[in-house]
């Protein structure tokens, strides 16, 4: 067996600084969060840089010139423990307008495009986050009955169903921030990358004015809990069972002020995670049908978003069309001053005059013989082209991303039903049926915009037509004119005459407030475009006349009239519009989640497992670096910590029971060489049953790289009683350990930090500068050895060669 083997070949550079650095846990990835706020991913063997995130631009210039380190600071970084997706925290929110408005966000991005794939805003400065999966229990009451039903290991919550929908459409403009692609299927039906997730994961958040949030998969927010009376929380730790979260929880001594110091003292809290112990399986499916609503959701915004957009332009367009032909002057006799500040707009009286009497007024005369016939034809065509466009985007988008939401309350409203096991959780029947109406009235009001669109587009055909033949008369006076009257029909000036009166302002009309300069707005659609009541309800879904079913419901109203756990019919809300829909939807969505959220937010509240005061003091400026891992196997929490600002003396490593009887226990260990003192720089655990330090001598600068197990310590573990600075330590001399004892250690240069993988098997350390790092492996055997360095081999002759290593190369062939 070699153990520490240098890795020589690999000695990587850093753009920057480093601040923090973790190894993905199932990839050979590794990722650096530098002191400037950039992020880097490396590979392992070819040190090849995988993708690079730059530091993030502020919303506003005086804030984006600030210091990065105040207002662009990386607060921590976590790895989905599948490796999938990366969470970066920032210490404030940067896409606000207002940095210092004490908000903090969190991404998440995908490990293969770099991506951005979600977003979390915090009230808080985010100090430190863990992302843990709950690990696999035979014990488990879901797990059981899914055996009893004979339901396969690929069981999920998403319906089987949705392949058979149709799928929505590509939003032309990517919905990913900073991008600028088209997004594809897989990205519309599965955004959080959460389909294929078997085992519940948890994200947790700590804040500094002393919340914890917890999220499933980093999506669904599962609950939020004031832990302390505004006092920042330093680091969070999951077991690994997901049954305990605890905390160190910072408070300041405002009795020492002397010589204007302050002191910190650090106490321990734990709190029980029963609700997703002992429900997880039931929360994982919540979550997930949760993730593909919302991946749904952020899709339909971006189509909604589309739509306005498209909405806009169109009138932007034939606004900028009509206005330069509506400059006459009021008099002649005017400054040009004055005349351009009194412009006389396109009324409907002029059209309407036109069309009855066959006269035109000078300015509409002027109007047509600058418009000429081309430029009518161009702008009927883009009216024309925007309803088509709104009418694609409503079928092909919205209507079927609705059908998507639809089956994913269905399946939830079937755990909803079995409310054994998700009432338990908060799931509510009366809150999913809620939303299952807000979709069918969503889509019909969908179904209405489609046919007032059709009337417009109608109408708007009839009217170009009838102004080409006006044209024509008025200004060539010509016989063939006549024979293009003919073809405008009784039933033509029927439209026409609606289009005039729903487009154009009259000059008896006491508002002279039109939203155009040339006063000519589509309104009856662009009201559908508004987050206001509609103005105008007069489509034949809404007429009575027309359509029976209104009347057949209005003289049965039991049929509406339901009780809240019962589904009959959707409501038809004919005076809201397609804008007010879409957020009723975005709300009801939201809402149907938030039972789960109540029900594990209280447990928390409830679940105060044991509370260590005052464990250690040390000076405010100085701040803990703790690490954790558990140990299902033999029941045990595992925490160590030292104090991150300056080499320690002493390191703590404290010992909790998982099960329900709470039983702490602590140690305290200095380390020597050869009778020297040595200082601790760093602590990581490797495994469950090992513990990674990170050891210096102060005087000679000289770094020791340590491998301990902790079944050394398993016989001198002593409960907790009063503050650790009493708690005698024992000494262990590195030099003194045999191999057979699985104590190791190895001699480095000058080393400041590291990170270690267990999974991998090998350690990333920084030198002195931060911007240069070293590779080890940690335990080889020569076998391994060989094969390795063959593969270091063909890194190299590749290199010389200039075939540079494929960056397309597969992640899946690197997970474990």
């Amino acid at each position: 067996m070699v153990y520490f083997r240098c890795m020589d070949e690999i000695s990587g550079h850093i753009s920057g600084e480093i601040d923090v650095m973790k190894w993905n846990p199932k990839m050979d990835l590794i990722v650096f969060a530098l002191k400037s706020a950039d992020i880097v991913v490396h590979r392992l063997y070819s040190w090849q840089k995988i993708w690079h995130l730059p530091k993030p631009k502020l919303k506003t210039l005086a804030d984006d010139k600030t210091d990065t380190t105040t207002a662009r600071f990386v607060r921590d970084i976590e790895w989905r423990p599948d490796g999938k997706i990366l969470a970066i925290a920032y210490e404030c929110d940067i896409d606000s307008s207002d940095t210092k408005d004490g908000k903090s966000c969190l991404f998440l991005h995908d490990v293969e495009t770099s991506k951005m794939l979600h977003k979390i805003v915090i009230d808080g400065k985010i100090n430190c986050i863990n992302w843990q999966q709950k690990e696999p229990s035979v014990s488990s009451n879901f797990n059981s009955d899914i055996n009893r039903l004979n339901l396969s290991d690929k069981y999920s919550a998403i319906s089987p169903f949705i392949s058979l929908l149709p799928k929505a459409n590509s939003v032309p403009k990517g919905f990913m921030r900073g991008s600028s692609r088209k997004t594809s299927d897989d990205n519309i039906n599965d955004m959080m990358k959460v389909e294929n997730q078997k085992t519940l994961n948890v994200l947790a958040i700590g804040t500094e004015n002393g919340f914890i949030e917890l999220y499933a998969f980093g999506v669904y927010k599962m609950a939020k809990f004031y832990m302390t009376d505004n006092n920042p929380i330093r680091y969070l730790a999951l077991s690994s069972d997901l049954s305990l979260i605890t905390a160190f929880v910072e408070y300041i001594d405002d009795e020492c002020l002397e010589e204007n110091i302050t002191n910190s003292r650090y106490s321990m809290i734990s709190y029980n995670l029963n609700v997703l112990k002992q429900r997880s399986y039931e929360i994982l499916m919540i979550s997930q049908i949760y993730a593909q609503s919302i991946s749904q959701l952020s899709y339909l915004n971006e189509t909604m978003r589309e739509i306005l957009e498209a909405w806009e332009d169109v009138m932007v367009e034939i606004d900028s069309k009509l206005s330069n032909y509506v400059s006459l002057q009021r008099s002649h006799s005017k400054s040009s001053a004055e005349t351009k500040d009194n412009l006389i707009p396109l009324m409907a009286d002029e059209f309407l005059e036109l069309l009855v009497l066959g006269k035109a007024s000078a300015s509409l005369e002027k109007f047509l013989n600058d418009l000429t016939d081309k430029g009518l034809k161009k702008l009927g065509h883009s009216i024309e082209l925007a309803y088509s466009n709104i009418q694609k985007l409503v079928v092909k988008n919205v209507e079927r991303v609705l059908q998507h939401i639809y089956c994913h309350f269905n399946t939830l409203k079937g755990m909803a039903l079995w409310e054994e096991k998700f009432g338990e959780v908060g799931l509510d029947i009366v809150a999913v049926n809620n939303t299952l109406k807000t979709i069918g009235s969503f889509l019909l009001k969908s179904t209405e915009l489609q046919q007032v669109i059709d009337n417009s587009m109608r109408n708007v055909k009839a009217f170009i037509r009838w102004l080409y033949t006006a044209m024509v008369r008025l200004l060539d006076n010509e016989p063939s004119s006549q024979s293009e009257l003919t073809k405008v029909s009784q039933q033509d000036i029927q439209f026409v005459t609606e289009f005039i009166k729903e487009n154009f302002e009259f000059e008896s009309s006491s508002n002279t407030s039109r939203p155009t300069a040339s006063n000519f707005t589509l309104e009856r659609v662009g009201q559908y475009l508004k987050d206001k009541d509609l103005t105008s309800i007069n489509s034949s879904i809404n007429d009575i006349t027309i359509n029976p079913w209104i009347q057949y419901l209005e003289e049965r109203p039991n049929l509406t009239n339901t009780d809240p756990k019962t589904l009959y019919l959707y409501e038809h809300k004919s005076k809201t519009s397609f804008i007010g829909e879409h957020k009723l939807l975005d709300q009801s969505v939201r809402l149907a989640f938030t039972g789960p959220f109540n029900v594990i937010t209280d447990s928390l509240g409830n679940g105060l497992r044991s509370k260590l005061s005052d464990l250690l003091y040390i000076p405010s400026n100085e701040l803990l670096k703790v690490n954790h891992i558990s140990n299902i196997s033999l029941g045990y929490f595992y925490l160590s910590f030292i104090n991150k600002s300056k080499p320690n003396k002493q390191m703590f490593i404290i010992r909790q029971t998982i099960a329900n009887h709470c039983a702490i226990d602590v140690v305290s260990i200095v380390f020597y060489f050869n009778s020297k003192l040595l200082s601790l720089i760093d602590s990581q655990f490797y495994t469950e049953n090992i513990i990674t330090l990170l050891l210096t001598d102060e005087e000679s600068n000289q770094s020791f790289l340590v491998q301990m197990p902790l079944n050394l310590l398993d016989n001198n573990f002593k409960p907790i009683s009063g503050d650790f600075n009493h708690i005698n330590s024992i000494n262990f001399d590195i030099n003194s350990f045999s191999s057979e004892s699985g104590f190791i250690f190895r001699t480095l240069d000058n080393m400041v930090m590291f990170a270690v993988s267990g999974v991998r098997k090998v350690a990333c350390l920084s030198f002195a500068s931060k911007r240069r790092v070293r590779l080890f492996e940690m335990d080889v055997s020569e076998d391994d050895d060989e094969e390795q360095s063959e593969i270091m081999n063909d890194l190299n002759s590749s290199s010389v060669s200039g075939q540079s290593t494929d960056k397309s190369m597969s992640f899946k062939e690197t997970i474990i």
